[in-house]
């Protein structure tokens, strides 16, 4: 604009030289205000960025200190970097407790060598990652099942490889499936009958049979698994035994009776059979539990029993019958014996 209007005598050098200075100038205060502006904009930016790095950061962070498992960060020498509240009160320590041991300290040494092989190739990164179950040490001295991830954490070039762990408490359902173990064996190993039926499937089938089952009936457990126990009765169907478990069965309650069962080769026997239901948390009715034992020989000492004291009975009967026939016996004579002699003596 400047050299135009010089061409053009609308003004002179010095004139166009003033205005092109001035262009120029407000050119510059421009480019500043778009450059602090775009700087501005930038810094915004910048702190907003931060700002939402910062609240995914607090975000993560109170994630993984509510987690019901415990999660760590691991140095490759083993020393516990990071640990979140969980891991802490699964092992008894404080965070800065368990920073200043290592892994192999706080574990059960005979479990060390478990992990050996697995912890140099993740180290090596020949592998990303790896599972195992293993035991820890608690700071009070008591044992801790866990399962146990470790991931090889490769961060960018200058910071250290680490490795982040995800150990999960296996304590309490170890807990329960050893007690779980000490019932089975304790089913296994009683002298009565066992018998589990499903209360939630038609028709109730056996789900669970014991080894004293197999051999009071003559049945394998292959051969009675998903049937209904009525089977044991199919010969003896109209008992007063079998309506009544019947009904208690409907009415989700226990019951103890009598029955006359037969065994797998036909043999007849007495079974004494109690039955007791087994609820959910919600009370509903989901098994049926039901123990026998083998009567057949005590019914038969009963009823020898009964047929001795019967025997007994008539004979007692017999005694008293024969002693009240001799007592009118020496009634009779004692009263013809006085009769002549008082004749005698009024004579």
């Amino acid at each position: 604009l400047a050299l135009a209007g010089i061409r053009a005598g609308v003004y002179d050098d010095t004139s166009g030289a003033a205005f092109l200075a001035a262009i120029s100038v407000a050119a510059l205060a421009a480019a500043a205000f778009v450059t602090n502006s775009g700087l501005r904009q930038a810094q915004q930016a910048r702190l907003a960025g931060e700002a939402a790095l910062a609240a995914s950061e607090d975000r993560f962070r109170n994630i993984v200190e509510r987690a019901s498992v415990g999660i760590a960060q691991l140095a490759m020498d083993g020393r516990w970097l990071q640990a979140n509240a969980k891991l802490c009160e699964m092992l008894g320590y404080t965070p800065a407790e368990l920073r200043s041991k290592t892994y192999g300290e706080v574990s059960q040494p005979a479990d060390l060598t478990l992990d050996i092989q697995n912890w140099e190739l993740l180290r090596r990164g020949e592998i990303d990652d790896y599972s195992i179950e293993r035991r820890f040490v608690h700071k009070q001295g008591g044992t801790v099942h866990a399962d146990v991830r470790l991931v090889r954490d490769a961060r960018p070039a200058g910071d250290e490889t680490s490795f982040v762990a995800v150990i999960q408490d296996l304590t309490a359902r170890r807990a329960v499936e050893n007690t779980l173990r000490v019932y089975e064996r304790a089913i296994a190993a009683t002298q009565s009958g066992i018998v589990i039926t499903d209360a939630l499937q038609p028709d109730h089938p056996i789900v669970s049979v014991n080894p004293a089952f197999e051999r009071i009936t003559g049945y394998a457990a292959a051969e009675v698994l998903g049937k209904n126990a009525r089977f044991l009765n199919a010969r003896a169907r109209v008992q007063v035994g079998v309506g009544n478990l019947r009904r208690a069965i409907h009415a989700g309650a226990s019951c103890s009776v009598m029955l006359r069962n037969h065994r797998a080769n036909g043999d007849g026997f007495w079974n004494m059979v109690s039955v007791a239901p087994v609820h959910d948390v919600a009370g509903k009715v989901t098994h049926f539990v039901g123990g026998m034992v083998d009567a057949t020989e005590q019914v038969q000492l009963q009823a020898e029993r009964q047929a001795l004291l019967k025997v007994a009975d008539e004979r007692r009967h017999a005694a008293e019958a024969a002693n009240q026939t001799k007592d009118r016996f020496l009634s009779v004579v004692s009263h013809e014996l006085r009769s002549p002699i008082n004749a005698i003596t009024a004579w």
